[in-house]
Protein backbone atom coordinates (compact mmCIF):
# COMPACT_ATOMS: atom_id res chain seq x y z
CA UNK A 1 0.00 0.00 0.00
CA UNK A 2 1.45 3.13 -0.97
CA UNK A 3 1.17 6.62 1.26
CA UNK A 4 -1.18 7.86 -1.37
CA UNK A 5 -3.47 5.12 -1.42
CA UNK A 6 -5.99 6.00 0.88
CA UNK A 7 -5.59 9.65 0.94
CA UNK A 8 -8.75 11.73 0.23
CA UNK A 9 -9.63 15.34 0.57
CA UNK A 10 -13.10 16.25 1.76
CA UNK A 11 -14.58 19.81 1.15
CA UNK A 12 -18.29 20.66 2.35
CA UNK A 13 -20.39 24.06 2.67
CA UNK A 14 -20.59 23.39 6.34
CA UNK A 15 -18.20 22.86 8.96
CA UNK A 16 -20.82 20.27 10.51
CA UNK A 17 -19.98 17.93 7.64
CA UNK A 18 -16.51 18.10 7.93
CA UNK A 19 -16.77 16.60 11.44
CA UNK A 20 -19.27 13.93 10.08
CA UNK A 21 -16.56 13.32 7.70
CA UNK A 22 -14.07 12.69 10.70
CA UNK A 23 -16.50 10.35 12.38
CA UNK A 24 -17.09 7.86 9.10
CA UNK A 25 -13.48 7.99 8.42
CA UNK A 26 -12.74 4.45 7.31
CA UNK A 27 -8.64 3.76 8.43
CA UNK A 28 -7.02 1.13 6.04
CA UNK A 29 -5.28 -1.71 7.91
CA UNK A 30 -1.88 -1.27 9.08
CA UNK A 31 -2.14 2.23 8.47
CA UNK A 32 -0.55 3.40 11.61
CA UNK A 33 0.13 7.11 10.97
CA UNK A 34 -2.02 9.81 9.61
CA UNK A 35 -0.90 12.89 8.27
CA UNK A 36 -3.92 15.64 8.24
CA UNK A 37 -4.29 19.61 7.25
CA UNK A 38 -7.98 21.01 8.44
CA UNK A 39 -8.67 24.22 6.93
CA UNK A 40 -9.32 26.93 9.31
CA UNK A 41 -13.12 27.78 9.08
CA UNK A 42 -13.66 24.17 9.21
CA UNK A 43 -11.81 24.32 12.90
CA UNK A 44 -13.46 22.60 16.01
CA UNK A 45 -11.94 21.76 19.10
CA UNK A 46 -12.72 18.03 19.29
CA UNK A 47 -11.62 17.00 15.83
CA UNK A 48 -7.99 16.95 15.80
CA UNK A 49 -8.63 14.27 19.44
CA UNK A 50 -10.81 12.38 16.93
CA UNK A 51 -8.43 12.33 14.29
CA UNK A 52 -5.39 11.59 16.53
CA UNK A 53 -7.57 8.37 18.07
CA UNK A 54 -7.50 6.71 15.01
CA UNK A 55 -4.24 6.40 14.26
CA UNK A 56 -0.96 5.24 16.17
CA UNK A 57 0.20 8.31 15.45
CA UNK A 58 -0.65 11.91 14.24
CA UNK A 59 0.67 14.93 13.10
CA UNK A 60 -0.84 17.98 11.01
CA UNK A 61 -2.02 21.56 11.09
CA UNK A 62 -4.68 24.51 10.85
CA UNK A 63 -4.10 25.22 6.78
CA UNK A 64 -6.15 27.88 4.68
CA UNK A 65 -9.52 27.55 2.82
CA UNK A 66 -8.33 25.86 -0.70
CA UNK A 67 -8.03 28.00 -4.01
CA UNK A 68 -11.13 28.57 -5.33
CA UNK A 69 -12.83 27.78 -2.34
CA UNK A 70 -13.13 30.67 0.07
CA UNK A 71 -15.98 29.65 2.88
CA UNK A 72 -15.82 26.40 2.20
CA UNK A 73 -14.65 23.48 4.86
CA UNK A 74 -11.71 21.15 3.81
CA UNK A 75 -10.07 18.55 5.65
CA UNK A 76 -7.14 16.42 4.05
CA UNK A 77 -5.94 12.87 5.28
CA UNK A 78 -3.17 10.43 4.62
CA UNK A 79 -2.23 7.36 6.17
CA UNK A 80 1.11 5.65 6.04
CA UNK A 81 1.89 2.04 6.57
CA UNK A 82 3.54 0.62 9.77
CA UNK A 83 6.56 0.64 9.26
CA UNK A 84 7.49 3.16 6.62
CA UNK A 85 7.75 6.50 8.10
CA UNK A 86 8.72 7.90 11.61
CA UNK A 87 6.97 10.90 13.07
CA UNK A 88 8.57 13.65 15.04
CA UNK A 89 7.94 17.20 16.53
CA UNK A 90 11.01 19.79 16.06
CA UNK A 91 11.26 22.06 18.44
CA UNK A 92 12.90 25.29 18.54
CA UNK A 93 14.37 26.92 22.10
CA UNK A 94 14.57 30.17 22.52
CA UNK A 95 16.77 31.71 25.23
CA UNK A 96 15.48 34.31 27.33
CA UNK A 97 18.64 36.64 28.34
CA UNK A 98 18.56 36.95 32.20
CA UNK A 99 20.15 39.20 34.44
CA UNK A 100 23.57 37.88 34.20
CA UNK A 101 23.69 37.34 30.68
CA UNK A 102 23.09 41.74 30.91
CA UNK A 103 25.69 41.93 32.80
CA UNK A 104 28.12 39.94 31.37
CA UNK A 105 27.75 41.47 27.88
CA UNK A 106 28.44 45.26 29.88
CA UNK A 107 31.78 43.33 30.89
CA UNK A 108 32.30 42.44 27.60
CA UNK A 109 32.15 38.36 29.30
CA UNK A 110 31.02 35.88 28.68
CA UNK A 111 27.56 34.79 30.74
CA UNK A 112 28.45 31.28 31.88
CA UNK A 113 24.73 30.63 31.91
CA UNK A 114 24.66 31.86 28.30
CA UNK A 115 27.65 29.60 27.01
CA UNK A 116 26.45 26.27 28.32
CA UNK A 117 23.02 26.19 29.08
CA UNK A 118 21.75 26.97 25.71
CA UNK A 119 19.29 24.12 24.46
CA UNK A 120 19.70 23.18 21.11
CA UNK A 121 17.55 22.90 18.50
CA UNK A 122 15.71 19.63 18.42
CA UNK A 123 13.73 16.56 16.94
CA UNK A 124 11.83 14.20 18.92
CA UNK A 125 11.11 10.96 16.63
CA UNK A 126 7.74 8.90 18.18
CA UNK A 127 9.50 5.21 16.70
CA UNK A 128 13.00 4.04 17.44
CA UNK A 129 15.93 6.55 15.67
CA UNK A 130 17.75 3.40 14.09
CA UNK A 131 15.02 3.16 11.17
CA UNK A 132 15.87 6.83 10.13
CA UNK A 133 18.46 6.17 8.08
CA UNK A 134 16.46 4.82 5.24
CA UNK A 135 15.17 8.22 5.44
CA UNK A 136 14.58 10.01 1.37
CA UNK A 137 12.06 12.55 2.13
CA UNK A 138 10.78 14.89 5.01
CA UNK A 139 7.43 15.92 5.23
CA UNK A 140 6.97 18.99 7.49
CA UNK A 141 3.88 21.16 8.74
CA UNK A 142 5.67 24.37 10.53
CA UNK A 143 4.92 27.65 11.90
CA UNK A 144 6.34 30.75 9.72
CA UNK A 145 8.76 32.15 11.99
CA UNK A 146 10.43 28.75 12.43
CA UNK A 147 10.90 27.75 8.87
CA UNK A 148 14.64 29.14 8.67
CA UNK A 149 15.73 27.10 11.64
CA UNK A 150 13.99 24.64 10.42
CA UNK A 151 15.83 24.21 6.89
CA UNK A 152 18.99 24.23 8.19
CA UNK A 153 18.46 21.69 11.17
CA UNK A 154 16.41 19.13 8.88
CA UNK A 155 19.59 19.51 6.33
CA UNK A 156 22.03 18.70 8.45
CA UNK A 157 19.85 15.84 9.94
CA UNK A 158 18.91 14.59 6.27
CA UNK A 159 21.21 16.30 3.90
CA UNK A 160 20.51 13.81 1.07
CA UNK A 161 16.83 13.98 1.56
CA UNK A 162 13.51 15.45 -0.81
CA UNK A 163 12.07 17.96 1.95
CA UNK A 164 7.96 19.12 1.21
CA UNK A 165 6.65 21.47 3.88
CA UNK A 166 3.24 23.83 4.67
CA UNK A 167 3.77 26.74 6.20
CA UNK A 168 0.33 26.38 8.98
CA UNK A 169 -2.08 29.19 8.33
CA UNK A 170 -2.20 32.30 10.76
CA UNK A 171 -4.37 30.96 13.49
CA UNK A 172 -5.01 33.61 16.17
CA UNK A 173 -8.62 34.13 15.84
CA UNK A 174 -9.04 30.67 15.61
CA UNK A 175 -7.41 28.95 17.97
CA UNK A 176 -5.68 32.04 20.09
CA UNK A 177 -2.24 30.70 18.43
CA UNK A 178 0.14 32.70 15.65
CA UNK A 179 -0.12 29.23 13.92
CA UNK A 180 -1.16 25.72 15.52
CA UNK A 181 0.00 22.40 14.38
CA UNK A 182 -1.00 18.86 15.87
CA UNK A 183 1.01 16.23 17.32
CA UNK A 184 -0.86 12.77 17.95
CA UNK A 185 -3.52 15.41 18.88
CA UNK A 186 -1.95 17.65 21.23
CA UNK A 187 -1.70 21.19 20.04
CA UNK A 188 1.57 22.30 18.75
CA UNK A 189 2.46 26.11 18.85
CA UNK A 190 5.69 26.64 17.70
CA UNK A 191 8.57 24.92 16.02
CA UNK A 192 7.25 21.89 13.41
CA UNK A 193 5.59 18.49 13.49
CA UNK A 194 5.83 16.31 10.49
CA UNK A 195 7.15 12.78 9.23
CA UNK A 196 10.54 11.32 7.36
CA UNK A 197 9.69 8.65 5.02
CA UNK A 198 11.54 5.91 4.79
CA UNK A 199 9.30 3.62 2.44
CA UNK A 200 9.48 2.96 -0.65
CA UNK A 201 12.66 4.03 -1.28
CA UNK A 202 12.80 7.40 -3.49
CA UNK A 203 9.87 10.03 -3.74
CA UNK A 204 9.29 12.20 -7.11
CA UNK A 205 8.91 16.46 -6.15
CA UNK A 206 7.87 18.82 -8.94
CA UNK A 207 6.80 22.24 -8.62
CA UNK A 208 3.73 24.18 -10.58
CA UNK A 209 3.89 27.33 -12.09
CA UNK A 210 0.56 28.24 -13.53
CA UNK A 211 0.18 31.67 -14.60
CA UNK A 212 3.88 32.37 -15.22
CA UNK A 213 5.11 32.94 -18.73
CA UNK A 214 8.89 31.99 -19.70
CA UNK A 215 10.75 34.99 -20.92
CA UNK A 216 14.01 33.41 -21.92
CA UNK A 217 15.66 30.05 -22.62
CA UNK A 218 18.32 28.93 -19.75
CA UNK A 219 21.08 31.42 -19.45
CA UNK A 220 24.53 31.39 -17.74
CA UNK A 221 25.05 34.17 -15.00
CA UNK A 222 28.22 35.74 -15.88
CA UNK A 223 28.85 37.55 -12.48
CA UNK A 224 26.47 37.76 -9.64
CA UNK A 225 27.36 38.65 -5.48
CA UNK A 226 24.84 38.24 -2.49
CA UNK A 227 21.46 38.71 -4.12
CA UNK A 228 22.90 40.85 -6.66
CA UNK A 229 23.47 39.39 -10.48
CA UNK A 230 25.71 42.03 -12.09
CA UNK A 231 25.69 40.51 -16.22
CA UNK A 232 23.86 37.09 -17.54
CA UNK A 233 25.31 35.86 -20.92
CA UNK A 234 27.85 38.60 -20.84
CA UNK A 235 25.38 41.23 -21.06
CA UNK A 236 24.60 43.42 -18.04
CA UNK A 237 21.70 41.68 -16.19
CA UNK A 238 18.98 44.96 -16.45
CA UNK A 239 19.75 45.07 -20.40
CA UNK A 240 18.97 41.15 -20.36
CA UNK A 241 15.34 41.59 -18.45
CA UNK A 242 14.29 44.40 -20.78
CA UNK A 243 15.08 43.19 -23.70
CA UNK A 244 13.18 39.68 -22.62
CA UNK A 245 10.20 41.66 -21.91
CA UNK A 246 10.41 43.61 -25.05
CA UNK A 247 10.62 40.69 -27.14
CA UNK A 248 7.68 38.85 -24.98
CA UNK A 249 5.66 42.04 -26.96
CA UNK A 250 5.00 43.83 -24.01
CA UNK A 251 5.40 47.61 -23.22
CA UNK A 252 8.21 47.87 -21.22
CA UNK A 253 7.27 51.13 -19.53
CA UNK A 254 3.72 49.36 -18.60
CA UNK A 255 5.01 46.17 -17.63
CA UNK A 256 7.78 47.69 -14.82
CA UNK A 257 4.69 48.12 -12.82
CA UNK A 258 2.38 47.07 -9.78
CA UNK A 259 0.73 44.79 -11.97
CA UNK A 260 3.38 42.92 -13.39
CA UNK A 261 5.81 40.42 -11.55
CA UNK A 262 9.77 38.80 -12.92
CA UNK A 263 11.39 36.10 -11.15
CA UNK A 264 14.48 34.26 -11.80
CA UNK A 265 13.75 29.83 -12.00
CA UNK A 266 17.32 28.99 -10.77
CA UNK A 267 17.77 25.41 -12.27
CA UNK A 268 20.18 22.06 -11.37
CA UNK A 269 23.30 22.38 -12.16
CA UNK A 270 24.40 18.73 -13.22
CA UNK A 271 22.57 19.30 -17.14
CA UNK A 272 24.56 22.35 -18.38
CA UNK A 273 25.04 21.54 -21.89
CA UNK A 274 21.70 20.47 -22.23
CA UNK A 275 19.64 23.11 -20.69
CA UNK A 276 22.35 25.94 -22.46
CA UNK A 277 21.61 24.02 -26.05
CA UNK A 278 18.01 24.92 -25.68
CA UNK A 279 16.89 27.48 -27.33
CA UNK A 280 12.82 27.30 -26.63
CA UNK A 281 10.82 29.09 -23.91
CA UNK A 282 9.79 26.37 -21.82
CA UNK A 283 10.43 25.63 -18.07
CA UNK A 284 11.32 22.18 -17.41
CA UNK A 285 10.30 22.45 -13.83
CA UNK A 286 11.92 18.84 -12.84
CA UNK A 287 15.20 20.76 -13.24
CA UNK A 288 14.20 23.64 -10.96
CA UNK A 289 16.09 24.29 -8.04
CA UNK A 290 14.30 27.37 -6.93
CA UNK A 291 12.35 30.46 -7.99
CA UNK A 292 13.20 34.48 -6.79
CA UNK A 293 11.31 37.12 -6.88
CA UNK A 294 12.78 40.06 -9.01
CA UNK A 295 12.09 43.43 -6.57
CA UNK A 296 14.69 46.04 -7.82
CA UNK A 297 16.99 46.67 -10.93
CA UNK A 298 19.53 49.13 -11.91
CA UNK A 299 19.74 50.60 -15.27
CA UNK A 300 22.73 52.82 -14.25
CA UNK A 301 25.30 49.54 -12.97
CA UNK A 302 23.16 46.85 -14.96
CA UNK A 303 22.42 45.34 -12.21
CA UNK A 304 19.28 43.45 -10.92
CA UNK A 305 18.62 42.16 -7.21
CA UNK A 306 16.31 39.62 -6.22
CA UNK A 307 13.96 39.04 -3.09
CA UNK A 308 16.42 36.76 -0.93
CA UNK A 309 19.29 37.23 1.58
CA UNK A 310 21.17 34.94 -1.41
CA UNK A 311 20.65 34.56 -5.00
CA UNK A 312 22.16 32.62 -8.06
CA UNK A 313 26.23 32.29 -8.41
CA UNK A 314 28.04 32.99 -11.58
CA UNK A 315 27.81 29.99 -13.36
CA UNK A 316 24.54 28.92 -12.11
CA UNK A 317 22.00 28.84 -15.00
CA UNK A 318 18.65 30.78 -14.74
CA UNK A 319 15.39 31.72 -16.81
CA UNK A 320 13.45 34.97 -16.61
CA UNK A 321 9.69 34.39 -15.53
CA UNK A 322 7.08 36.58 -15.68
CA UNK A 323 3.41 36.83 -13.78
CA UNK A 324 0.63 38.74 -13.89
CA UNK A 325 -0.74 39.35 -10.46
CA UNK A 326 -4.29 40.36 -12.06
CA UNK A 327 -4.42 36.92 -13.06
CA UNK A 328 -7.23 34.52 -11.46
CA UNK A 329 -5.71 30.92 -10.00
CA UNK A 330 -7.78 28.11 -11.41
CA UNK A 331 -10.88 26.40 -8.33
CA UNK A 332 -9.33 23.18 -6.95
CA UNK A 333 -12.47 21.59 -8.22
CA UNK A 334 -11.95 23.16 -11.60
CA UNK A 335 -8.64 21.83 -12.25
CA UNK A 336 -8.04 18.68 -9.89
CA UNK A 337 -5.04 18.34 -8.32
CA UNK A 338 -2.55 15.50 -9.36
CA UNK A 339 -2.76 12.25 -7.18
CA UNK A 340 -0.43 12.84 -4.04
CA UNK A 341 0.54 15.22 -1.80
CA UNK A 342 -0.28 18.32 -2.93
CA UNK A 343 0.48 22.03 -1.11
CA UNK A 344 -0.27 25.42 -2.55
CA UNK A 345 -0.14 28.76 -1.41
CA UNK A 346 -3.08 31.18 -1.13
CA UNK A 347 -4.40 33.66 -3.81
CA UNK A 348 -5.60 37.08 -3.50
CA UNK A 349 -8.39 36.47 -6.47
CA UNK A 350 -10.36 33.45 -5.98
CA UNK A 351 -13.14 31.86 -8.26
CA UNK A 352 -16.25 30.84 -6.84
CA UNK A 353 -18.91 29.73 -10.09
CA UNK A 354 -18.89 26.21 -9.08
CA UNK A 355 -20.09 26.60 -5.59
CA UNK A 356 -23.31 28.21 -6.83
CA UNK A 357 -24.52 24.25 -7.74
CA UNK A 358 -23.69 22.73 -3.80
CA UNK A 359 -25.94 22.01 -1.71
CA UNK A 360 -25.39 23.03 2.27
CA UNK A 361 -25.38 19.45 2.69
CA UNK A 362 -23.35 18.46 0.03
CA UNK A 363 -19.58 16.69 0.64
CA UNK A 364 -17.18 16.32 -2.63
CA UNK A 365 -14.65 14.01 -1.94
CA UNK A 366 -11.57 13.83 -4.14
CA UNK A 367 -9.42 10.26 -3.53
CA UNK A 368 -6.11 9.82 -3.77
CA UNK A 369 -5.06 13.08 -3.35
CA UNK A 370 -4.17 14.98 -0.30
CA UNK A 371 -4.22 18.81 -1.02
CA UNK A 372 -3.35 21.63 1.73
CA UNK A 373 -2.95 25.41 1.18
CA UNK A 374 -1.39 28.19 2.87
CA UNK A 375 -1.12 32.27 2.67
CA UNK A 376 2.28 31.52 4.26
CA UNK A 377 3.17 28.90 1.25
CA UNK A 378 5.45 26.22 1.08
CA UNK A 379 9.16 24.68 1.32
CA UNK A 380 10.43 22.83 -0.41
CA UNK A 381 13.98 20.99 -1.77
CA UNK A 382 14.65 18.28 -4.31
CA UNK A 383 17.05 15.75 -3.27
CA UNK A 384 19.49 17.38 -5.69
CA UNK A 385 19.10 21.16 -4.37
CA UNK A 386 21.89 22.29 -2.38
CA UNK A 387 19.14 24.14 0.38
CA UNK A 388 15.58 24.60 0.73
CA UNK A 389 13.52 27.41 -0.32
CA UNK A 390 10.18 28.89 0.55
CA UNK A 391 7.74 29.62 -2.24
CA UNK A 392 4.88 31.94 -1.11
CA UNK A 393 4.09 33.13 -4.82
CA UNK A 394 0.29 33.09 -5.39
CA UNK A 395 -1.26 30.29 -7.16
CA UNK A 396 2.24 27.82 -7.41
CA UNK A 397 1.89 24.14 -6.24
CA UNK A 398 4.43 21.36 -5.33
CA UNK A 399 3.20 17.76 -5.53
CA UNK A 400 5.04 15.07 -4.50
CA UNK A 401 4.60 11.61 -5.64
CA UNK A 402 6.14 7.88 -3.89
Amino acid sequence: MSLFAHARTIVARSPARIRDAVESLRVPQNAGTMLFALSANAWHPDIPARLASKASHSVGCISAPLNGAEGMSALSVAFVPDGECVTFSWAKHEHADSADDWAAEALGETSQATSHTHPSDSFAFDQPAQSLSNAHTIVSMTAKPSVTALQTETLKRFPAATQIGLLAAHTPFVTGHPSTMFHNGNIVRSGAVGLALTRPSRSQLTCSLDGFRVLTPPVRVGSARGNIIHTLNKDKATRHLLLAIHNAGMDVEKAVGKDDEFYLALLRRDSLAVMLSSRTLVLDTSLLDCVLQINSGDPSRGSIAVESEWGPETGDIVQILHRSVSTPSESILQSAPPAGLNFTTSTLELLHTWRDNMSDDEVIEMLEVFTANSENGFMLRQSFSAAPWVCSFPGVATHLRL
